[in-house]
């Protein structure tokens, strides 16, 4: 962050970003984006049109990179394990999804709908926001402005910084209860909306008020969809027979959820009742918001 000789002081990662920024450049010669997604696309664009030269806009999006990436690829990977790990919950899951957001139309084409998973699938949305609320690992920073007494014993002196670490207070009794600890994938689907604002507090996964990641929607809706598609079109077995956690990477600072360090040999097979279709998602119009819990 320095920027102090990086190829000397931390020439490992430099590296790295030199590589991948060289595949960008690579990427974009090759007219790679003509042909991609919109939002990378469109990122392109923007940048192009104000005059910005193929390896500038490399270099931004290398670092791009980092922000999309550093959680959302943890969080679907955990995801997917808390779920396959379980086979109740699988089943309960699939026949979710397949009974409230799927279709085939009349060439044969099988449609999942990102609308109806976010409307109509309460216990996989509650995976996922159990599978944020006990493995993040986030911490939210605050500077105290003036002198304050907490619970009228503690006083907090104005200039202090007070650090809230998700991993202690998105798991802590007076929140979530007796069984805070314990993983229960319809914890969320089970709450009154009453009690979302008491909750609030107590899961601080997409941060604390006011400062909330602003793309939680955004990444809350690829990471359902790609889990959502994987659940139903593949059976995903442990290649030693059962399934065994991986240590997490402590050493990853830029994600809010450590990515496992370890590697999970799987088998993947896909599953016989979709064996040769053809996908695909899509996107009605609904709320246009998951009901996701924030602090």
């Amino acid at each position: 962050m320095m920027n102090v000789v990086p190829w000397i002081t931390a020439r490992k990662p430099w590296k790295g970003r030199e590589q991948l920024t060289q595949a960008f450049i690579q990427y974009y010669q090759a007219d790679g984006h003509l042909d991609s997604s919109q939002l990378a696309y469109t990122r392109w664009k923007v940048q192009h049109e104000a005059g910005a030269a193929i390896e500038d806009i490399a270099r931004l999006e290398a670092l791009t990179a980092l922000g999309i990436l550093s959680n959302t690829v943890p969080t679907c990977f955990y995801f997917l394990f808390d779920i396959f790990s379980r086979p109740d919950l699988l089943g309960k899951i699939r026949d979710e999804i397949l009974d409230g957001a799927f279709s085939v139309d009349s060439a044969g084409v099988h449609t999942l709908d990102l609308a109806d998973i976010r409307e109509r699938c309460p216990i996989f949305v509650s995976t996922f926001q159990e599978t944020l609320r006990t493995r993040s690992n986030s911490g939210q920073l605050r500077v105290v402005q003036k002198d304050t007494l907490l619970d009228d014993h503690l006083l907090v002196k104005a200039g202090s910084i007070i650090l809230m670490p998700a991993a202690v207070i998105n798991k802590h009794p007076s929140v979530w209860g007796a069984d805070a600890g314990t993983y229960d994938p319809e914890r969320f689907s089970k709450i009154d909306p009453a009690q979302k604002r008491s909750k609030a507090s107590g899961f601080m996964s997409f941060g604390s008020s006011p400062h909330i990641c602003p793309g939680r929607h955004f990444a809350s809706g690829e990471i359902l969809a790609l889990v959502a598609m994987i659940l139903v079109r593949f059976d995903v077995r442990p290649v030693r027979g059962t399934w065994v956690e991986p240590k997490g990477n402590t050493k990853a600072v830029a994600a809010s959820l450590p990515p496992a360090v370890e590697k999970v040999e799987v088998k993947f097979s896909e599953t016989s009742k979709f064996a040769g279709v053809k996908w695909e998602f899509r996107l009605t119009p609904g709320k246009g918001t998951f009901g996701l819990i924030t602090g």
